[in-house]
């Protein structure tokens, strides 16, 4: 656990919110449910230091 961090959320665009949402996962992150928001998704999850991440994917961005 990281104490005293400066960080508290971090917002990444990615190219395929599930897959990332999976390899987190396998990686100790506490995975939310993907919204999908007019084919704009996001998710939110949590790591293990209490870092808050947001994924987002944008359609056609690749």
């Amino acid at each position: 656990m990281v104490a005293n961090t400066a960080v508290k959320g971090l917002h990444l665009v990615v190219d395929n919110v599930a897959q990332v949402r999976e390899i987190l996962a396998g990686r100790g992150v506490e995975k939310g449910e993907i919204v999908d928001m007019g084919g704009i998704k996001f998710v939110s999850l949590s790591d293990p230091d209490g870092i808050t991440w947001e994924l987002q994917e944008i359609p056609g961005r690749a």
